[in-house]
């Protein structure tokens, strides 16, 4: 894995589980669902949200502004603006009156479009949150099949005559117990979780009141259009969140600032209830957990997103405190060094980075130390000792990893870049891209197009 200080801990068995005789009969596990899958699955979703949500405002824009200039100059020609008696007409050719109420039209459509469309994105998160919450669950309960022990859910004869096997009914409860969940408010869904669990997990999460307020504030959208209604008012008081002047009959809306807020605490909770329920009731799986936070922050801290990088790593240093080995545990020191590091705090990132000794560790643990701590004699010597050895930085690491964002802009690095590697830094040979076969057949039936016009 070429990722900053990232490598893929070893495989481990995800189907060790013990039960009693007393358990219900095993169930068989399907090796495709996992947390690491659900996990990757449910950010990739609400990434995708993220990276669009901006796009498609943009684009209503656009085509706002655009309907908006043929509006005026229509305007110029075939609009009379007439006011008698205090009251303002607007004249229109009478063979103009069609393209003057298309053009209005468009405007309204647009102009409201910039008010649900923002709408949408947050309860597409949500929808997205929920979706996920159900695959995590199952994927417990699929581990860990004695847990559906305590399940209170009977089952009639005739249900029982119905099922083509005891695998099928064992389905319906799982399906049946994660739904009588789900069905619940997402408040309660946790209380649920933290009595069926036997665990807090509200305890130190300092996001959950603006994660109530989201939850809510979805609601209002799907159920009032967005006019606030006493139960919204009522439950965020119940959490605890600042919700100011708010009043009853107020309408509620999303903009940028918002949203990017939203999308960090459906983040930050799907992640942090991930990590905590697969550590406790799938231990052995502790290695690939570590490596599933190690992407997902090298993810988060390579877009740039420092923010969502300190939380993660944040997480892991004080609240997880267990790691499957001594290397990912300096992966993630360095990596929550360089969140704090290139968000402004480079004061708290040298802290962390001292607090450790890296004198006996691997080189490219000592270049990250000597580079965090702007140590460049040093960081350009254990270049040298590095060389090409591909195990500890490759060539392209030095051109992506977040850590050498400003190492990188020296003089005395584009030196030791071009004594190792006998080339300049700065050439970047662009990779061949492979088109889906649907897209290349489209571009194809363009360019013939395109062709047939020119000729």
């Amino acid at each position: 894995m070429d990722e900053l200080l990232a490598e893929k801990p070893d495989e481990v068995d995800k189907n060790n589980t013990d039960s009693s005789e007393n358990d219900i009969p095993d169930i068989e596990i399907d090796d495709s669902p996992s947390i690491d899958g659900e996990l990757r699955t449910f950010i990739d979703h609400i990434s995708s949200l993220s990276a669009t949500m901006d796009i498609a405002m943009k684009s209503i824009w656009v085509a706002f502004e655009k309907t908006r200039k043929e509006f005026l100059e229509f305007e110029k020609e075939n609009v009379i603006r007439h006011e008698d008696n205090g009251k303002r007409e607007l004249l229109v050719k009478a063979d103009c009156a069609q393209q003057f109420n298309s053009l209005t039209k468009q405007l309204s459509t647009y102009s409201l479009a910039f008010k649900t469309i923002p709408r949408s994105y947050v309860m597409a998160l949500i929808s997205q949150y929920d979706a996920f919450l159900g695959r995590l669950l199952r994927v417990i309960y699929l581990t860990k099949p004695e847990m559906l022990n305590a399940s209170e859910r009977n089952l009639t004869f005739a249900q029982l005559v119905e099922f083509g096997s005891i695998d099928d009914a064992k389905e319906y409860i799982l399906e049946k117990e994660i739904e009588s969940i789900l069905r619940k408010s997402h408040a309660e869904q946790f209380q649920i979780l933290e009595s069926k669990f036997d665990m807090p997990l509200r305890k130190g999460l300092n996001i959950w009141p603006t994660f109530i307020e989201i939850t809510e504030r979805r609601n209002l959208f799907v159920h009032t259009g967005g006019i606030v209604s006493s139960q919204y008012l009522k439950v965020c008081q119940e959490h605890n969140v600042p919700i100011k002047e708010i009043k009853v009959g107020d309408e509620l809306t999303v903009n940028p600032k918002y949203f990017e807020n939203a999308y960090n605490a459906v983040f930050e909770i799907g992640f942090k209830l991930a990590h905590v329920l697969w550590r406790k009731f799938i231990p052995d799986e502790l290695g690939a957990a570590d490596g599933n936070l190690i992407d997902i922050g090298f993810d988060a801290l390579y877009s740039e997103n420092y923010e969502l990088t300190k939380m993660i790593f944040d997480f892991a240093a004080q609240t997880l405190k267990k790691y499957s080995r001594e290397e990912s545990r300096r992966i993630m020191i360095v990596n929550r060094s360089l969140a704090y590091k290139w968000s402004g705090d480079d004061k708290r990132a040298r802290e962390m980075i001292s607090q450790e000794d890296w004198s006996a560790t691997r080189a490219r643990f000592r270049l990250a130390e000597a580079v965090i701590l702007e140590n460049y004699d040093d960081a350009y010597e254990i270049m040298r000792e590095i060389g090409k050895n591909r195990n500890e930085v490759a060539i392209e690491d030095y051109r992506t990893w977040p850590l050498f964002k400003a190492f990188k802009k020296t003089d005395g690095f584009q030196e030791v870049f071009k004594e190792i590697f006998d080339e300049s830094y700065n050439k970047v040979e662009q990779p061949s891209i492979e088109l889906p076969k649907e897209l290349v057949s489209e571009t194809e039936s363009t360019l013939a197009q395109k062709g047939d016009e020119c000729s």
